[in-house]
């Protein structure tokens, strides 16, 4: 009884040839008539071969003896036409060469399961499994569904086609054939140009797809969607803003309360299309976390002012502090919305600011040689960033008069009457100084969450190349960002793979902790003013600080045994474990939590890999007053030294310019001039007695 064949088994009725398969000429192959299709295209890819259907045949009465039968040719059958001279007349030569060869697929009404594939004619003017063969033949059909797949769940085609060779590889090494062609960068470009209809590409103009995303896609996906009227204040009808946030994002937009928010520009072919992103620092993770995005034509204040109305009134949006980069418009969005929120400039874009200025308006006559200009303008740039970054307030006001006295009426002049006007008023300083940010959002001193997260989505979720479609944008932010975050935060939670910095952050104060376990029992009182760690440990625990002696912190234990909170700086600051925290977990073995939140919505962190319990808020306990010692508590008192000893020489390095003029000014006395050149020469006789060991260790290495 013959073989009925499937598309598994269907090689087992081909016969060798040229390093391929061959279906043997005018001999009947059965195969089962609803799989008749995948044993075609399998008997394709084993040949070598493509064949085009000519014609197709159904029967129209019961007493057909054939019910169907279908007529394919190869698919270099035909001959090219002639080419005309003036039209692309250096063209590659055609893959038509009048092959003769013909393929027959037929079902009898005898045997209406059955289908009988034939060849009925051989190829010809060709040779079937040659080299020259492989240009005119299609990818493999696992390959490019591999390649769909792939530019499905994201990748480069690049990438992918790389990736594609590889998979050739296994699957020669599995099976090896010569019947088919590695995939090129056109091929994977091809595919992408046929899915993106399918991906994100709802319509040919950009602007009516991206609106299909906003109306209709997101909707469905349960986005908050934002709509802005820019037409309520300007005639221009092809203004737009439109904004969205993903459920998570609103979940993590209405637990906290510092934020940058910027715009980046190339995220289209219109120059003037930018997409504004407000980001958080992550609670689980410690990384920058975007919270939402808005994409506009128009970067007045209008856009953003609606923008920030919808999302306060939608998404619980209510900051206590936003970073930006000294943009006027922001700000006087930010302050309609939210009259008593924290402005805070940039501290980066602050100094650059400041150091263009600089550049253009410090100047000094030609008795100076420009390397001495360039230490002048370093000088006062170092006055400047120690404005920008002094804690305290009254003292930084003392510091601005006497920075001004000190350069007015010097080369200096122009800078000074810009600084003053610019950046002086009490408005203006309360968004540079670090003295006006409260402690807790220092995270925010500069926008690198936000600058970081721009260079993520070009160079990573973009592949570095320029996005020319709205509509792809959101595609990638909706599918790539959204779960490269959520899968972040998975892989951090579980304490998965690399570090995240707030990981980094706690293995630090860890380490810390592990330094004094040996005096832990005399630095821990339990809640029975004892130093026993075998009490119920429900209760407020006191912790000796670990450098300053009589001082001791409050670590408190909920009732559901565990360590939540603590009244030192470092907890009150970061909203994360202390090192007293970790010390405590060491000594009464307790499961540790804690809350990165606003005071109503509090999240659940475990450090440990304990089974997780849910446990109610605490109510936050009142922290300890701010000392010096507990400021520097941290930090090793040795490193404190030598970078006060750099800063110094930094300074004595930058006021060479003063020394070298000092012969000028006659009001100078010579008794001062010996006095500091003492003070000098002890100063230099100091630093080569402290590096003298230094020196030894190199000239012994040598």
């Amino acid at each position: 009884m013959p073989t009925i064949y499937n598309a598994n088994n269907i090689k087992e009725a081909l016969l060798p040839h040229n390093d391929v398969m061959k279906l043997p000429l005018n001999t009947d192959v059965q195969v089962h008539f609803n799989e008749w299709e995948e044993c075609l295209k399998r008997i394709q890819e084993l040949c070598g071969e493509k064949w085009l259907r000519r014609s197709l045949y159904r029967g129209d009465s019961r007493n057909a003896t054939v019910l169907f039968r279908k007529v394919f040719c190869c698919h270099r059958s035909g001959v090219q036409d002639a080419p005309i001279p003036t039209i692309r007349p250096n063209q590659k030569a055609s893959k038509k060469v009048g092959c003769q060869g013909v393929l027959q697929v037929t079902q009898y009404s005898d045997r209406e399961e059955l289908a009988i594939v034939r060849l009925t004619m051989d190829h010809t003017n060709h040779v079937v499994g040659s080299r020259s063969e492989l240009r005119t033949l299609p990818l493999r059909s696992d390959v490019a569904q591999y390649i769909r797949t792939r530019l499905r769940n994201g990748g480069s085609v690049s990438e992918i086609r790389m990736d594609s060779l590889r998979q050739i590889e296994q699957w020669d090494s599995e099976e090896p054939t010569s019947s088919h062609r590695s995939a090129g960068y056109g091929d994977v470009y091809n595919e992408l140009m046929s899915l993106k209809h399918e991906l994100y590409m709802f319509d040919n103009n950009d602007r009516t797809s991206f609106n299909v995303w906003m109306d209709t896609r997101l909707v469905s996906m349960n986005y908050n969607v934002f709509t802005g009227n820019l037409q309520a204040y300007s005639t221009n009808a092809s203004l737009f803003a439109r904004g969205f946030q993903s459920p998570d994002q609103v979940v993590q937009m209405s637990r906290a309360v510092s934020f940058c928010l910027d715009s980046t520009h190339g995220i289209s072919r219109n120059s003037h299309e930018v997409l504004y992103t407000l980001v958080i620092k992550h609670p689980g993770t410690g990384a920058g976390f975007p919270t939402a995005y808005m994409i506009t034509n128009d970067q007045s204040v209008g856009p953003l002012n609606q923008w920030l109305a919808h999302l306060r009134t939608t998404s619980s949006f209510g900051p206590l502090s936003i970073t930006i980069d000294c943009s006027i418009p922001e700000v006087n969005a930010i302050k309609r919305q939210f009259p008593s929120v924290i402005i805070h400039y940039c501290a980066f874009h602050v100094i650059q600011a400041w150091k263009r200025q600089l550049k253009a308006k410090v100047r000094l006559d030609a008795s100076f040689t420009s390397s001495e200009l360039g230490r002048f303008r370093e000088y006062i740039l170092s006055q400047l960033k120690a404005l920008l970054f002094e804690p305290d307030l009254d003292s930084l006001h003392q510091q601005l008069a006497d920075f001004v006295d000190e350069h007015n009426g010097s080369h200096c002049d122009e800078f000074i009457d810009y600084f003053v006007d610019q950046w002086m008023t009490d408005d203006v300083i309360s968004r540079w100084s670090t003295a006006c940010l409260p402690h807790e959002h220092h995270s925010m001193l500069t926008n690198n969450y936000i600058e970081s997260w721009h260079n993520q989505l070009k160079t990573v979720h973009l592949k570095g190349s320029k996005n020319k479609r709205l509509d792809r944008l959101v595609f990638v932010l909706t599918h790539d960002v959204e779960k490269y975050f959520e899968a972040e935060a998975e892989r951090v939670a579980i304490n998965s793979g690399r570090m995240g910095p707030m990981e980094r952050e706690n293995a630090t104060r860890r380490a810390k902790a592990r330094a004094v376990a040996s005096r832990m029992g005399e630095m821990i009182t339990s809640p029975e003013n004892d130093h026993r760690n075998d009490v119920d440990p429900v209760g407020v625990w006191k912790v000796e600080s670990f450098v300053t002696a009589g001082q001791q912190y409050d670590v408190r234990v909920d009732q559901n045994r565990s360590i939540v909170s603590c009244n030192c700086e470092d907890f009150t600051n970061r909203n994360a474990p202390c090192k007293h925290m970790f010390l405590l977990q060491m000594y009464i073995k307790l499961d540790l939590r804690y809350y990165q939140a606003t005071e109503t919505v509090p999240i659940e962190v475990t450090n440990t890999m304990n089974t997780e319990v849910p446990v109610a808020p605490t109510t936050p306990t009142t922290p300890m007053p701010r000392e010096a010692q507990d400021i520097e508590e941290d930090v090793d008192p040795r490193q404190v030294a030598i970078r006060s000893i750099r800063n110094s020489m930094t300074t004595m390095h930058h006021q060479m310019g003063y020394i070298n003029r000092l012969a000028s000014i006659r009001s100078v006395s010579l008794d001062d001039l010996q006095r500091l050149d003492g003070y000098l020469r002890q100063g230099v006789e100091m630093i080569d007695d402290v590096t003298a060991p230094i020196r030894r260790r190199n000239r012994q290495m040598h």
